[in-house]
């Protein structure tokens, strides 16, 4: 199994209750209605049987039925809303945590830096609830936080590049989306700020869902083992703790890119620090 995209952290930001765990990466979210929450840590989505996408959870409530702690592997697309409503509680509001440590049937704590608090300090630490329009710029600046880091890749860029090429249809209607999402303004009205993000998150996981189920298949035949070589090769080069193993991977990487010398590729002359340096975030403007 290959691993995803890396995930980003956005601690203590809101985030809309239909977002799917896929778009999550691993993270820690709580979903709230009222005085009553439930927690979440979302590991790394892989990819399961009959190619549906599982990411294991686990869950806690701050009340209601036993048992409060629950594992479970979810589908991709499983809404963090959902994984409330698998605890009987319907949320009415969701946000980033920082990490969460598990200890059995206790509850679990929350640490942040080197600072370890309970979760009922966490909750009482919450944003006020800031209505629709809130929600809706965070869910764009969610999915371009991720784009963006999926951007600086190579492996990702290499091993899905249909979702970064701009002759593809669905990856046009995502670029027109997020486009459209730029002329968003304080006078936007809050009706049409969710409208467009509604349409970014959809283009955003159909563009996704197209590139990483062709995969290298977006290539043509003749491109795709060498792009795999380069795949691992990248893979080598940001994992290895040898600076001459590095080296070598990365020279390795620039040389197939070279030899293929297609755009939907990334540009070897960008690298090989892009290689090993980590991925950057991507904002948006309220």
């Amino acid at each position: 199994m290959e691993p995803a995209p890396p995930e980003i952290y956005n601690a203590w930001r809101r985030l809309r209750l239909d977002t799917p765990v896929e778009l999550l990466g691993c993270a820690s979210v709580i979903a709230v209605r009222g005085d009553e929450y439930v927690v979440a840590s979302i590991l790394r989505v892989v990819r399961g049987v009959l190619a549906l996408d599982l990411a294991p959870v686990h869950t806690w409530r701050n009340g209601g039925e036993w048992p409060r702690h629950r594992e479970r592997d979810v589908p991709g697309f499983t809404t963090v809303e959902s994984l409330a409503l698998a605890h009987g509680l319907a949320p009415t509001s969701a946000f980033h945590l920082p990490e969460l440590s598990w200890r059995r049937v206790l509850p679990p704590r929350v640490v942040e830096d080197d600072t370890t608090i309970s979760l009922a300090e966490a909750f009482a630490r919450l944003p006020r609830d800031a209505g629709p329009r809130a929600a809706a710029i965070d869910q764009v600046a969610e999915i371009r936080a991720l784009y963006g880091r999926m951007l600086t890749d190579i492996a990702y860029r290499i091993e899905n590049s249909a979702l970064f090429d701009s002759t593809v249809s669905t990856t046009r209607q995502l670029e027109t989306s997020l486009a459209l999402w730029s002329d968003v303004t304080r006078s936007t009205s809050d009706e049409e700020i969710t409208r467009r993000s509604a349409v970014v998150a959809v283009a955003f996981r159909t563009a996704r869902s197209h590139a990483e189920t062709i995969g290298l298949g977006h290539l043509p035949t003749t491109a795709r083992n060498s792009a795999r070589r380069a795949v691992g090769a990248a893979r080598l080069a940001r994992s290895s703790r040898s600076a001459a193993e590095r080296d070598a991977a990365q020279l390795r990487v620039v040389s197939i890119l070279r030899f293929l010398a297609l755009d939907c590729l990334p540009d070897p002359a960008a690298l090989p620090r892009a290689i090993t340096t980590g991925p950057a975030r991507a904002d948006t403007a309220r």
